[in-house]
């Protein structure tokens, strides 16, 4: 019988089984949050080798960039040549005549070069999504990968240089994250 003035919840956590539940319960909630920050240090390591990546594909972008524009000016003058009467090379002429050029085929070779580290990059994205993030810091480094790796750039400037829409989007996806981790974020983003 509860006496005057006690509550049922003084009378629960003062009995031995209620002490006993108690320790039990307080052991399954601290192996979930073992168990989250394990499943969350796996996110952290995949978003690390994802930014790897990402630098390691991004430093041929110089190069590429100035062969691709060579070989496609080349292109787009033997296209207009065409046009005039002044080439004429037929299509697929044109194309292995521009194919041929050292431009090209260096242009190629780069971008071969690139490939296995945009598979290695797309593999651990899709895996990195197919792994629910549970603490904050996980969500952060989802939301990083999202927006510093698979979005276009816009999505990366600082909140005085993208638009309204980017922006509204940006903050409620770092609301989502929560925690510690949305204050890093809203600091890494501000003007």
């Amino acid at each position: 019988m509860i006496a005057h003035g006690q509550s049922f919840d003084w009378i629960l956590c003062g009995s031995p089984t209620a002490l006993i539940c108690k320790g039990a319960a307080l052991a399954v909630v601290e192996q979930r949050q073992k168990q989250a920050q394990s499943d969350d240090a796996t996110l952290l390591e995949m978003e690390k080798e994802i930014f790897q990546l990402r630098e390691k594909i991004h430093a041929f972008d110089p190069e590429t960039a100035r062969l691709q524009n060579i070989w496609s000016d080349e292109m787009i003058r033997l296209h207009q040549a065409s046009l005039t009467g002044d080439c004429k090379l037929s299509k697929e002429e044109r194309s292995a005549a521009v194919a041929a050029m050292p431009e090209a085929i260096e242009h190629s070779r780069l971008v071969a070069e690139q490939r296995p580290f945009r598979e290695r990059s797309d593999e651990l994205v899709e895996q990195m999504w197919s792994t629910q993030a549970r603490t904050p810091e996980g969500r952060r480094a989802k939301l990083l990968v999202l927006l510093g790796h698979i979005m276009v750039d816009d999505w990366r400037a600082d909140n005085r240089e993208v638009d309204w829409e980017i922006k509204m989007a940006r903050d409620l996806m770092i609301e989502f994250v929560g925690g510690e981790a949305a204050a890093q974020l809203r600091d890494q983003f501000a003007a």
